[in-house]
């Protein structure tokens, strides 16, 4: 029992000191949520890309050909209950000290590849009104650290003329 005891202490100082950013592997991590104006259905993928300070990219032009930093993807919970949820958590894991812009996107159309016609995105924004896009923020990340970064996604082409 002792023993037992013993390891959960170590198991919860280990993962406190990871989340500190005391452990003995490089970089930060990065948390967040990405929420959705309006109901993702379940098991829809997501994927969160940190450029470099200095990177320009225009989703509608840009997103294949500008340098990502990093790139986590995920999918949103499936409890097999057709359920919709407007969040979900990512992480990114061993980022560099720098300065960042994060953008997210859920492909909802499920074809594997970002289509800002028919997928939702949106960068990380200080300025945000609602759901409206506003230019991207810089995100501060120190050497050893966690940095918590939301991000709200909407757009895609919704049909029309």
């Amino acid at each position: 029992m002792r023993v037992k005891r013993a390891l959960q202490a170590l198991a919860a100082v280990a993962t406190l000191a990871a989340l500190a950013g005391c452990a003995a592997g490089a970089g930060s991590l990065v948390i967040g949520s990405i929420v959705a104006a309006a109901g993702v259905p379940e098991g829809t993928p997501f994927h969160v890309v940190l450029y470099a300070d200095g990177t320009a990219m225009d989703p509608y032009l840009d997103y294949d050909s500008a340098p990502q930093a990093f790139h986590v993807e995920g999918a949103f919970p499936s409890p097999g209950l057709d359920e919709v949820y407007d969040t979900v958590n990512y992480q990114v894991d061993g980022v560099a000290e720098g300065d960042y812009s994060a953008f997210a996107w859920l492909d909802v159309d499920t074809s594997g590849s970002f289509d800002p016609y028919e997928d939702l995105f949106g960068f990380f924004s200080t300025g945000m009104s609602g759901f409206d896009v506003q230019p991207p923020a810089n995100i501060r990340v120190p050497e050893r650290g966690l940095v918590d970064v939301d991000i709200a996604v909407s757009g895609g082409y919704q049909g029309g003329e």
